[in-house]
C-alpha cells in the first residue's frame, strides 16, 4: 500500500458483507473488508496496519464486541482511528473499553458518503500527526514565535491533544495542560452538550458518561456545535479564551467560595475533579480565571515569570 493511500479496514458483524462496504470499496479509495469474527480470530493476519478501522455493529453480540474490544486495545492498534457504525439508542448497551476506544461514533444505517468522508479526515489527521511527532520541537518552537492562535475542537480527544500541545508553550505545562483539558471539557459536556452537573454526577455514579457524551454528540442539533480555544502571547505572559455554544452558567456559586491561599493539590488524576474543576483550574493553574458573557467563554492567564520566560 501506498503510504498516501487510504488505508482503512472495514469489519462487518452481520453473516453477511453489507452491500455499502461494497460501493465503499468501488470508489477508488484504498479499503479492505474483513468479518468482525475473523479479526479477533487472527488479527495478526492483516498484511499491513490499517489507518483507519472502520466497524459495522448492526448484529454485533455482547461476547463478539467484548473481544473486538480487546483486540484493539493491542498496542498495534494504538494510533488506529476507529470509527464505530451504530444505532444510537444502542450506546448504552456496548462495551465500556470500545466506546472508550473510538475515535468517531457513525449513526445506522450506513451513510457511503459519511464513511468515505470521515476515513479521508481521519487519514489526513495521521498525515498530520505524523508529521507533528516527527518535528514536534519545530511546532513548538513556532507555537512560542506566534503572538496569537485560534483552534476549533468538538469532541474529548481534540479537546485532549489541542491541550496537550498548547500546554507546551506555557512555562508550566503539567498544570496548564490539566487546567486547559478540565476548562475545554467543561466547554462541550455542560456547554455544548448541555449535561448538567447533577446529571453528570449520575452517569458517572452510572458508568453511563461516555456513552452520553457519544449519544449526545450524535444529536443533530447538539452535535454540530464546536468549541473554540484561542491564545495571546505578550511579554508579561500568554491568555487562552476557551469558548462554547451553550446556554451559558452561573458560576458565581463557584468562584465566590474559592479561598484566598488554597492548598497546593496533587494534579494526577483529574477525572476525579467533578464539582472542583473550575476551582482547581482557578486555583492551582492559572494565575488568573474569569468566566465572560452569559458564562460560556473563560478567560484564563499565565503571567510570565522573570526566570522562566515564554518566549524562549
Amino acid at each position: 500500500m501506498s503510504s498516501n493511500a487510504e488505508q482503512a479496514l472495514l469489519l462487518y458483524s452481520t453473516e453477511q458483507q453489507p452491500p455499502a462496504f461494497d460501493h465503499l470499496t468501488e470508489t477508488g479509495s484504498n479499503f479492505s473488508i474483513l468479518s468482525a469474527n475473523a479479526f479477533v480470530e487472527t488479527p495478526h493476519m492483516i498484511a499491513e496496519d490499517p489507518r483507519v478501522i472502520v466497524v459495522d455493529l448492526t448484529q454485533c453480540s455482547p461476547t463478539l464486541n467484548n473481544r473486538l474490544a480487546d483486540t484493539l486495545g493491542d498496542s498495534r492498534f494504538t494510533d488506529v482511528s476507529l470509527v464505530l457504525l451504530l444505532n444510537p439508542d444502542d450506546i448504552e448497551t456496548m462495551v465500556p473499553g470500545l466506546l472508550a476506544q473510538a475515535s468517531e461514533i457513525l449513526p445506522l444505517p450506513i451513510d457511503v458518503d459519511a464513511v468515505r468522508n470521515t476515513v479521508t479526515d481521519y487519514h489526513r489527521h495521521y498525515q498530520q500527526k505524523k508529521a507533528l511527532s516527527e518535528d514536534l520541537n519545530s511546532v513548538v518552537h513556532s507555537l512560542k514565535a506566534m503572538t496569537k492562535g485560534s483552534f476549533t475542537y468538538r469532541t474529548l480527544s481534540e479537546a485532549k491533544s489541542l491541550s496537550q500541545l498548547l500546554s507546551l508553550i506555557c512555562p508550566n505545562s503539567s498544570d496548564a495542560a490539566v487546567g486547559l483539558l478540565e476548562l475545554m471539557i467543561n466547554s462541550i459536556e455542560h456547554g455544548n452538550l448541555e449535561i448538567s452537573f447533577e446529571e453528570k454526577g449520575q452517569l458517572l455514579n452510572a458508568g453511563r458518561w461516555q456513552s452520553e457524551i457519544l449519544k449526545r454528540l450524535l444529536d443533530p442539533d447538539l452535535g454540530k456545535r464546536s468549541a473554540t480555544i484561542e491564545f495571546v502571547q505578550t511579554p508579561d505572559g500568554i491568555s487562552f479564551t476557551i469558548s462554547d455554544e451553550g446556554p451559558g452558567f452561573n458560576v458565581s456559586e463557584y468562584l465566590d467560595a474559592l479561598p484566598q491561599k488554597p492548598k497546593r493539590m496533587s494534579l494526577d488524576n483529574f477525572t476525579s475533579f467533578h464539582g472542583r474543576g473550575i476551582q482547581v483550574a482557578k486555583q492551582i493553574c492559572f494565575d488568573d480565571l474569569e468566566y465572560l458573557g452569559r458564562g460560556n467563554q473563560v478567560k484564563v492567564s499565565i503571567l510570565r515569570q522573570a526566570d522562566n520566560g515564554l518566549l524562549q
